[in-house]
C-alpha cells in the first residue's frame, strides 16, 4: 500500500485527460495501453482475475511530464535464489535505464526522468498470480520564477490546459478562497461532466474538483432522493507530504475530503446533533453509496463502491489534511480486513455517534487496527482506511495542517 499516491482514478468515462470530458480507451483489464491524461490508474491483463500466462503488455505514458508509479496491490511470482525477476515480471524502462519488480514489491514511489517512460510486463508459461494494481502521477512543476539578470519576469511554468484546475492553482497562488457554500440545484449534468485534478505546487496538492461523479449516480436507491448532484467548483490545498500530529480533531460538517471521482467525502453524521448518517439516511444511498446533500453536493458516507470495488485497499481520495484514504485493507497476518477500534455500547442501537465508545485498550493490545480517525500507519506511511462497521468514513483527522474547501468563484 502506498500513501503517495496520484489522485485520478481510471473509469469508462473520465474527465482526467488535458482536453476533459473524453472517453478513455484504457479499461481494467487491459494488456497494456497509452496514457495521456495526467493521472490515473492502470492495471495487470485481466485485473481483477488472475493474469494470463505467456503474456507480454507495454503500458506507455506520453503525458509530457515525469512519471511517478505507484502500486497499491502487486502479487507476480517471486525472484529466483539470485534475486533476480525471471519468471514474471513488471519492467520501468526510463531513459535507458531499466528496473524490474517481481513478487510483492512493486514500485513505490518510483519517479522517472523521462517524459515518455514505458512500463513492460512479462508472464511466463508456468503459474498465474493475482497481478498488480497501479497510479501513475504526472511530476507537473507549476512554479513560476524570475530571471534575476534582467528587468522582464521569466516565466516558467509549464502549461496546464484544464480550466478548473488553471483557475484552482491561480487562486491558491494568489492565496484567495471563497469558502462559502451554496446551492447549484436545478442543473442538468450527467456523470461524463465530471472533472477532477490534482497537480503538486511547491509544498501543495491541488485537488480540484467540479463536484459531479464520474460514475452513474442516484440510482437504486431504497427511497428516490428528492436532490440530484450539480457541479460545485473547488479547490483545496492539502499539504504534498503531510505530518501527522499526536492530536485528534473532529471534522465538522460538510466537505472533509474530495475523491478519485470528483465526488466529496463527509464524515460519518447526517446531523449535527451526533445522528448517523449510515444508519439514518442509507435507504437514499445509491448503488455507489454516494447521494446528495439539500445543496446537491454529491458526497459518500461509506466506502464508495463504484470508484475502486471493496477490499483492495485501494486509494479513493484525499482528506483535507492531505493524508490519502483507501476502502477495506487486509490485515497483514490475520484473514481479515484492518478494523475500527469503536465498540458498540451495551443497549445502544447504533443510530448515534454516542452509541459507540473507542476501546483505547483494545487499541494498545492488538486487537483493533485503526485510531481515533480510522488511521493506520503502513510500512511507507500514515493513511486513513474506510471500514465495515462504524465509524466507516473518517470521523476526524490527526493531520498538522488542515486545508479549507474554497470554491473558485465568490456565491
Amino acid at each position: 500500500m502506498a500513501s503517495n499516491l496520484g489522485l485520478i482514478l481510471h473509469l469508462a468515462v473520465a474527465c482526467l485527460s488535458l482536453a476533459c470530458c473524453s472517453v478513455l480507451a484504457y479499461e481494467m483489464g487491459d494488456c497494456g495501453g497509452t496514457f495521456t491524461d495526467l493521472n490515473g490508474f492502470f492495471y495487470s491483463p485481466d485485473y481483477p482475475e488472475s493474469y494470463p500466462k505467456s503474456t507480454k503488455c507495454n503500458y506507455k505514458f506520453k503525458t509530457g511530464y515525469p512519471i511517478t508509479f505507484d502500486c497499491t496491490a502487486f502479487i507476480l511470482q517471486t525472484a529466483n535464489n539470485k534475486d533476480i525477476c525471471k519468471k514474471d515480471w513488471l519492467r520501468v524502462d526510463d531513459n535507458g535505464e531499466y528496473t524490474k519488480y517481481c513478487g510483492s514489491t512493486g514500485p513505490s514511489g518510483h519517479t522517472t526522468e523521462d517524459t515518455t517512460p514505458i512500463l513492460k510486463f512479462k508472464s511466463n508459461a508456468k503459474t498465474q498470480k493475482a497481478g498488480f494494481s497501479c497510479t501513475y502521477t504526472s511530476v507537473v512543476d507549476t512554479t513560476t520564477t524570475t530571471s534575476t539578470t534582467t528587468t522582464t519576469a521569466a516565466a516558467t511554468t509549464t502549461e496546464i490546459t484544464a480550466e478548473l484546475l488553471i483557475s484552482a492553482v491561480s487562486l491558491q497562488s494568489s492565496g484567495t478562497c471563497y469558502k462559502t457554500s451554496r446551492s447549484t440545484c436545478g442543473c442538468s449534468v450527467t456523470y461524463e461532466d465530471s472533472e477532477v485534478y490534482s497537480t503538486i505546487v511547491g509544498d501543495y496538492r491541488i485537488v480540484a474538483s467540479n463536484g459531479v461523479p464520474n460514475h452513474v449516480y442516484e440510482t437504486g436507491q431504497v427511497h428516490a432522493n428528492p436532490n440530484d448532484a450539480c457541479p460545485h467548483e473547488v479547490y483545496m490545498a492539502v499539504p504534498a507530504n503531510p505530518t501527522k500530529g499526536d492530536t485528534f480533531n473532529s471534522y465538522g460538517m460538510g466537505i472533509v475530503g474530495i475523491s478519485i471521482s470528483g465526488g466529496f467525502l463527509y464524515n460519518h453524521l447526517s446531523s449535527p446533533a451526533g445522528d448517523l448518517a449510515v444508519y439514518n439516511e442509507w435507504e437514499s444511498f445509491d448503488t455507489c453509496n454516494g447521494h446528495s446533500d439539500q445543496f446537491c453536493r454529491y458526497h459518500y458516507h461509506e466506502v464508495p463502491v463504484c470508484i475502486a470495488g471493496e477490499g483492495n485497499c485501494t486509494m479513493v481520495g484525499y482528506m483535507r489534511d492531505g493524508f490519502a484514504v483507501h476502502t477495506f485493507c487486509a490485515h497483514e497476518t490475520d484473514d481479515r480486513y484492518l478494523k475500527s477500534c469503536y465498540q458498540l455500547n451495551d443497549g445502544e442501537e447504533g443510530s448515534m455517534q454516542n452509541h459507540f465508545t473507542y476501546n483505547a485498550t483494545a487499541y494498545s493490545n492488538g486487537d483493533c487496527d485503526l485510531d481515533l480517525a480510522n488511521g493506520y500507519t503502513f510500512s511507507d506511511g500514515y493513511a486513513y482506511v474506510f471500514t465495515e462497521d462504524y465509524p466507516y468514513i473518517m470521523m476526524g483527522y490527526y493531520g498538522e495542517e488542515l486545508a479549507d474547501i474554497c470554491y473558485l468563484t465568490e456565491s
